[in-house]
């Protein structure tokens, strides 16, 4: 993956121009900005590096091919709808640091089966998990 496909400035992962069913995100982002992937038709996986604090709404809204995220534990917020319509979505798994997750953050993944949340979050918001048609088991760790 060149760098060329990426638009970064200061850190923040602007734009990803590219086409490739799997991107693994540069180091040294510690932003995935708003609508950065968003409709992202080709991309199947993505894997954010450790030093990424926040995923922005909207970051990968309408990635209906999507279906794996690897997001690490340095990932404390993920904003409004950041995954919404990513219709293939299965394996996510939330990290231990997260603190936020924002309304409609994972709205119509229908593939998703079950999520476990750090007992760190101390917000969900509205629909969250709305229209997740597969979610059957939802931990809280204590």
């Amino acid at each position: 993956m060149s760098k060329s496909s990426f638009k970064i400035e200061d850190g923040i992962l602007l734009l990803y121009e590219g086409d490739e069913e799997c991107v693994t995100i540069p180091e040294g982002i510690t932003t995935i900005g708003c609508s950065a992937f968003e409709n992202c038709r080709n991309l199947k996986k993505v894997i954010i590096p450790d030093g990424v604090e926040t995923i922005v709404s909207e970051a990968f809204r309408g990635c209906d091919n999507l279906e794996e995220a690897d997001i690490p534990n340095s990932v404390d917020w993920i904003g409004d709808r950041a995954f919404l319509d990513c219709r293939k979505l299965k394996k996510i798994k939330l990290p231990d640091e997260l603190r936020n997750i924002g309304v409609y953050a994972f709205g119509f993944c229908w593939e998703i089966e079950s999520i476990c949340i750090s007992k760190k979050v101390s917000k969900i918001g509205d629909h969250a998990f709305c229209c997740c048609a597969n979610l059957n088991t939802v931990i809280i760790e204590n």
